[in-house]
């Protein structure tokens, strides 16, 4: 299922696999980063995923003090909770944010207690969630897709 759009994030969540799917969607308002990355963290502690994918694309460069806040406030609360894995996508043009994250990463990683894997593109990152499910993997995407990331009322801002 699709949730509405928030802050800039568009969320899947499909309950029977536990998987969550975020990506920022809209204008790469720096702004909206850290309300965005609580609402995603809050979505993780109220819905108990056991599988999330990441995907950066469209993501606003992350400014050192975001990442300080992400890595001291944000990522200590998501890694407390009952992951399995953890797929992250980044877009080859955002060399940025994928060294902010890593650094982030790193510096977590002593709170890491699911698997974690780089992917270039969804459908292999929905592939390794379930283990090689691709009509699965296929509902997800066209599901996705079919939003088409609609920025819809003021939530979307």
């Amino acid at each position: 299922m699709m949730l509405p759009v928030q802050h800039r994030f568009q969320v899947q969540y499909d309950p029977e696999l536990r998987l969550m799917r975020f990506q920022w969607v809209g204008a790469p308002l720096a702004h909206l980063l850290r309300a965005g990355m609580r609402y995603c963290r809050d979505l993780v502690e109220e819905l108990h995923p056991h599988y999330v994918l990441v995907d950066f694309q469209g993501m606003p460069p992350v400014e050192m003090r975001d990442e300080l806040w992400m890595s001291v406030h944000w990522f200590p609360r998501v890694s407390r909770r009952p992951l399995r894995a953890v797929a992250v996508m980044y877009p080859s043009n955002q060399l940025h944010n994928q060294l902010a994250v890593e650094a982030m990463l790193w510096v977590g990683r002593h709170l890491m207690r699911y698997q974690l894997q780089v992917f270039g593109d969804a459908l292999a990152a929905l592939d390794w969630f379930t283990q090689g499910d691709t009509a699965v993997g296929k509902r997800l995407v066209t599901e996705w897709e079919s939003a088409k990331f609609g920025l819809h009322g003021p939530s979307g801002r």
